[in-house]
């Protein structure tokens, strides 16, 4: 899917990483500039306090993002392409097949925010610098200082930041890490889940928490505290938000499982697929029923994986799927192209059932 890079600005490759800033970046950089001007006089230098509360979202959301594909390099898939929003970004990342390791690789980047926060946290609650329920405040922002105090103030902005972006980052909703970490949970606890009833369920999870916004902005009507005022407004704001980006999430995520039932047809048409067919023990019965439980009838679209799937034979193709898109038949191995062989061999014979 090619939308995660409209409306952002390249800025170079790094080690074969392409860097890019998304559009929401820079409208959220103006949103910093207007806030701190409007309520940080007198508490520091506005312009000072923006530009450096900006470039620690910018240096935290590139760290939240590597630290993504550090993990998923580790565990067998890459980091691609690197988009930076202020919460991390929706970078390109070749995940891993097995669950339990994507949950990692999904992770790692709140991970990063955890630790600065807790290092941070540490430092400034040990020196009476700050409090807990002060960095974690999401309404006051700290402002920047110079003089003595720069040291302690960019500790402060920093710690700040990295909490607001964890936290941001553990809403189980679209484009937030919380909702991979939710489907890689689900795949963890009920691997024989097909991808539809997993999608169906995350978009459940962020519907439902949409909708919990607008509940709590009805019970703080009243209440207002910090700069961000009115709070019920941010509230609702977000829950419109959450409820529009699951949804996307969902149709994303769906589009997705077309294209690879699409590679897999495709794929049929290979010179290898007519290998197979005399090979009269080319599957066993075990390996029939697993496999007939994987694939979906591409012919009726709008029923994309009702079937239960077993996820070691699903996650094994579509990793074989991705292989093959990315680099072409020639990449497989032996053992992979008879493993899609089988997969291919079964999916035609359903087809020649039902003409």
């Amino acid at each position: 899917m090619n939308d995660r890079f409209s409306w952002t600005a390249s800025f170079g490759r790094w080690k074969d990483v392409a860097l890019q800033v998304h559009l929401i970046f820079f409208l959220f950089a103006a949103a910093v500039f207007f806030v701190e001007w409007h309520h940080l006089e007198g508490h520091g230098t506005p312009v000072g306090t923006g530009l450096v509360t900006i470039l620690v979202v910018l240096i935290s959301a590139i760290a939240h993002e590597l630290s993504h594909g550090f993990a998923a390099s580790t565990l067998g898939g890459n980091l691609r392409n690197l988009v930076v929003t202020p919460w991390g970004g929706p970078s390109d990342l070749q995940m891993p097949a097995d669950p339990r390791e994507a949950f990692i690789v999904s992770a790692a980047g709140p991970f990063f925010n955890a630790m600065v926060f807790a290092i941070g946290a540490f430092l400034l609650i040990s020196t009476d610098k700050s409090s807990l329920t002060r960095l974690i405040d999401p309404a006051n922002p700290f402002a920047f200082r110079y003089g003595d105090q720069m040291e302690i103030s960019l500790i402060q902005i920093a710690t700040w930041v990295n909490f607001q972006m964890l936290a941001v980052n553990m809403i189980p909703a679209f484009p937030f890490d919380g909702s991979r970490l939710l489907r890689s949970a689900l795949l963890i606890i009920s691997p024989r889940k097909s991808t539809l009833q997993v999608e169906n369920r995350v978009l459940v999870v962020g519907i439902m928490t949409g909708l919990g916004m607008f509940v709590l902005a009805y019970l703080v009507r009243d209440y207002n505290y910090g700069d961000f005022q009115p709070t019920w407004f941010y509230l609702v704001v977000a829950g419109i938000l959450l409820i529009f980006g699951s949804r996307y999430g969902y149709f994303l995520r769906v589009m997705e499982a077309h294209q690879e039932l699409q590679l897999l047809d495709q794929y049929m048409n290979y010179e290898i697929c007519d290998e197979a067919e005399n090979n009269e023990t080319w599957m066993t019965e075990f390996e029939e029923d697993t496999i007939a439980e994987w694939i979906h009838d591409q012919e009726n679209r709008k029923e994309i994986a009702e079937q239960s799937v077993a996820i070691d034979e699903e996650t094994r193709v579509d990793a074989i799927l991705k292989k093959l898109h990315e680099s072409g038949r020639d990449a497989l191995s032996e053992e992979e192209k008879a493993f899609l062989n089988r997969v291919s061999q079964q999916y035609r014979k359903r087809r020649e059932l039902r003409s």
